[in-house]
């Protein structure tokens, strides 16, 4: 059994770049990008498709938002330097596209076999 940490982080779909104007959609080689850092530092990532219809819809303070989910497994013994890449992506984020709050969760899974 390998033990491993899941971190899932919930990205917008869409952004308003200043308080004046409209909402504008996140560019997909964004995320691709994003992905890519993920997969280049952590070996995987798995998201949910940015190009089709959002599975999720969060509503926040009567504004509803599309928003796709992305996780990574990252074995336990890489914990320390996930917390830190996911940590900065966390500012990176929140600071190039407006947010208040991007959500990021962790936590230990056991998975049937090693990583």
């Amino acid at each position: 059994m390998g033990q491993c940490v899941r971190y899932e982080i919930v990205l917008p779909l869409e952004y308003r770049p200043s308080p004046r104007r409209k909402r504008i959609s996140i560019p997909p080689a964004d995320y691709d990008s994003f992905f890519r850092e993920i997969v280049a530092k952590f070996g995987g990532c798995t998201a949910t498709n940015p190009y089709s219809p959002s599975p999720y819809v969060g509503i926040w303070k009567g504004e509803a938002e599309n928003v796709i989910t992305a996780f990574a497994l990252v074995p336990a013994r890489k914990q320390n330097a996930a917390m830190e890449a996911f940590s900065r992506w966390k500012d990176e984020l929140e600071r190039k596209y407006r947010q208040k709050l991007i959500l990021i969760f962790h936590y230990n899974v056991n998975t049937i076999g090693d990583l």
